[in-house]
């Protein structure tokens, strides 16, 4: 019997997708029963409890610099030995200093008709002694309100007659609180018995220290 080449073309393909159908549905099954189902596991984290540590630094502390040393008091030497030592005064507001010979002027301060340095057998004495003078010193009020408190020595000329010509501030730590210029016009209002050399009045410079003092 001879065979139609075409029908064995047609039943060769029909065979062979038979085939090849069957080994797919076999290949499917091995890879589905080879990989097992899994699920994947979901961690809750949740809330995370973040803490932060502080730690305790010691605090650094700064080497405190040492206050300067103060300057040393060089004393002057007068060349009168029957001077009295400074003698306080206690008053409501101002103390004031018994006087002392002062070291001789500035230059560019000093009369020029009065030498820089004039020994004399008598100083000058305030007529009303340190009661007048006392009455005189007002004390600034800003400078009460404020607390200010110091002394400061002013040096005044003393005319032949007696009578203050001119005044200057040798030392002073009360600033500019007004004390200074206080302490200058209450001596300017002074009357002075002139100093003597040889029993005759003379031009002379005084040194007169008050110090502003508020009583507690």
């Amino acid at each position: 019997m001879k065979i139609n080449p075409k029908a064995n073309m047609r039943l060769r393909t029909r065979r062979l997708f038979e085939a090849c159908l069957v080994v797919s549905i076999i290949l499917h099954l091995v890879l589905f029963m080879a990989f097992k189902e899994f699920e994947v596991e979901q961690i809750d984290v949740g809330t995370l409890d973040k803490r932060i540590e502080m730690e305790d630094i010691p605090e650094t502390e700064q080497a405190k610099r040492p206050p300067p040393p103060r300057m040393p008091t060089v004393p002057v030497e007068s060349e009168s030995e029957d001077l009295m030592e400074d003698v306080t005064i206690e008053m409501t507001e101002v103390t004031y200093y018994q006087t002392f010979t002062p070291p001789p002027p500035p230059p560019a301060m000093v009369d020029e008709n009065i030498p820089e340095f004039l020994p004399v057998e008598d100083q000058p004495e305030i007529i009303g002694g340190i009661d007048r003078l006392l009455q005189l010193i007002v004390y600034p009020p800003m400078a009460k309100m404020a607390g200010v408190e110091g002394k400061v020595t002013v040096s005044v000329l003393v005319s032949e007659k007696g009578d203050p010509l001119q005044t200057k501030i040798l030392q002073s730590n009360l600033g500019e609180s007004g004390c200074n210029e206080a302490a200058e016009k209450a001596i300017m209002q002074l009357k002075f018995i002139p100093a003597k050399q040889r029993n005759i009045p003379t031009k002379f410079w005084y040194s007169i220290p008050v110090k502003f003092v508020i009583k507690r």
